[in-house]
């Protein structure tokens, strides 16, 4: 994911889902966590570290390493 570089959690949750096209339900899935979730994060909720890494490792499973400028790399802690 280039091209963009997200700063909180909404940002993250958000370009990854767009740059994959998947539904919130979708991405809930992949995470093991509730729809509600996925949605509160967009809505601003924060994310934890081990969330962030579990977002950096589903866009590496999902076939696109990530390179430096890639949003999940700058995201805030």
């Amino acid at each position: 994911m280039t091209g963009t570089n997200p700063t909180d959690a909404r940002d993250i949750v958000r370009a990854l889902r767009s740059h994959y096209g998947l539904s919130q339900a979708a991405l809930a899935q992949l995470l093991d966590v509730t729809r509600v979730t996925v949605a509160n994060w967009e809505r601003g909720f924060p994310i934890s570290r081990v969330t962030r890494y579990a977002l950096l490792h589903l866009d590496y499973r999902l076939g696109e390493q990530l390179t430096p400028t890639d949003p999940l790399e700058h995201a805030e802690d």
